[in-house]
């Protein structure tokens, strides 16, 4: 029996060809679960993200909420006034009242609103004020601290000598009469307190001091010790001076000294005496 050419072949193809067709059916209906299946997973992580932002919000309202509340009772705290201001320091022409005062002509604002800048600059300008500093102490109090001028000798009429050598202006200076009086050149008046400080410290090891000291223009000196002495150095070697005439004065003056009336050491090799007239001492000394 004869087999047309091909026919083999072609059924084997058709058989092929059916047998391939319910796999493609059978892929093409999984492709579409998997897609619904994608979609769904989609549709659900939205909705959680949805409920987390929604969740995320009220609370951070809650946050918001209750640090406003802690920022009210931070601001309660922070802005109130001032109860107490403390003053510490050793006042002899100063008063804790009349520091207050400057403290509360400076006080504008609550507590954190103070410039406390601004009070220390309006305390120092008092002349009697050397230095002041100015500190918050929690919740309510101030703090202030006051160094005062210490003045170690008058300048003319109006003014005093601190331990710096600075000139202060206080308008009259006749509350400080137990003070040694000077008077000289302005501009020099730092040289003439460390000279001064120099020379009571020498004279202080012989129960002398001195009450007063002039300096001119053409910056020579004079001494006023007490005793009523008075010594008359000139322009130049004040202090090596000053170290002769303690050596002539404890070898030969001393027991005479309440007849020393002026030395002038102006000399290159010596000085010159002028003595009390002895009959004026008696009569002083009867009275």
């Amino acid at each position: 029996m004869k087999v047309k050419p091909g026919t083999r072949k072609q059924r084997s193809r058709a058989s092929a060809r059916s047998q391939s067709e319910p796999k493609r059916k059978s892929a093409s209906r999984g492709a579409s679960v998997k897609a619904k299946k994608t979609q769904l997973n989609w549709y659900g992580f939205f909705v959680c993200v949805g409920w987390g932002a929604m969740i995320c919000g009220m609370l951070a309202i809650f946050v918001f909420v209750d640090w406003s509340k802690g920022l009210d009772k931070v601001q309660a705290v922070v802005n109130r006034p001032v109860s107490t201001i403390s003053i510490k320091g050793e006042f002899s022409h100063l008063s804790k009242q009349h520091i207050q005062e400057l403290v509360v002509e400076q006080m504008k604002g609550d507590f954190v609103d103070l410039n406390l800048r601004r009070m220390r600059e309006a305390i120092e300008r008092d002349t009697w004020v050397r230095r002041a500093g100015v500190r918050r102490v929690w919740p309510d109090r101030l703090e202030i601290t006051v160094t005062e001028q210490k003045p170690i000798a008058r300048w003319g009429n109006f003014g005093f000598i601190n331990s710096e050598g600075k000139i202060i202006d206080i308008g009259s200076n006749h509350n400080l009469a137990g003070l040694p009086l000077f008077y000289g050149p302005a501009q020099k008046s730092e040289e003439i307190t460390k000279t001064y400080l120099a020379i009571s410290e020498m004279l202080s090891q012989d129960g002398l001091g001195v009450v007063g000291i002039q300096v001119d223009d053409t910056l020579s000196w004079r001494l006023h010790l007490s005793d009523d002495l008075e010594l008359v150095i000139g322009q130049y070697d004040v202090l090596d001076k000053l170290k002769n005439f303690m050596l002539v004065y404890r070898k030969d003056l001393v027991q005479k000294k309440q007849l020393l009336a002026r030395i002038d050491m102006r000399y290159e090799n010596g000085m010159a005496v002028s003595w009390r007239n002895q009959d004026a001492m008696q009569l002083q000394a009867s009275r």
